[in-house]
């Protein structure tokens, strides 16, 4: 008969041996021996092409890629059409959006967030300017 704590020693041995044994089945370490990483070195990286460089360029974006002179920038003009019906009072908003943002060299990220809604005649915009630089390495965000 084996005693609660012999049987408590049987059994974490039985669990911290299993992963040992499988550890030990398993492949031995991609780069040297383990013990001395300059034994093997891994091989340095070498940046290749795919197919040699034999693919054909992309032709399906052609006329729609980004112009890459000047400095970063999108925009975007959204319409917008919605209508609503609460129990039988509809009310439709009808409307424009527009949204855009240039990164300068010297003024930091601007960007402007607008939104015009034709029904009720209202108007809002957002004018935001990040990471401004200032002498010794300050920055400064305006909205």
């Amino acid at each position: 008969m084996i005693r609660w704590p012999a049987a408590a020693l049987l059994l974490a041995a039985g669990i911290s041996g299993w992963p040992l044994a499988s550890a030990q089945s398993a492949s031995p370490p991609v780069h040297g021996n383990g013990n001395d990483p300059s034994a093997n070195p891994a091989p340095r990286y070498e940046d290749r092409l795919i197919d040699g460089g034999s693919m054909a360029p992309d032709t399906e974006s052609e006329g729609t890629a980004p112009n890459p002179h000047g400095w970063p920038r999108f925009w975007r003009v959204e319409g917008v059409a919605s209508y609503f019906d609460q129990q039988g009072h509809v009310t439709r908003e009808n409307g424009a959006r527009l949204s855009g943002r240039i990164d300068t060299p010297q003024y930091g990220a601007i960007s402007v967030d607008a939104t015009v809604r034709v029904s009720s005649g209202s108007f809002i915009a957002t004018l935001v300017q990040r990471d401004l630089g200032f002498e010794g390495n300050w920055r400064a965000n305006n909205s």
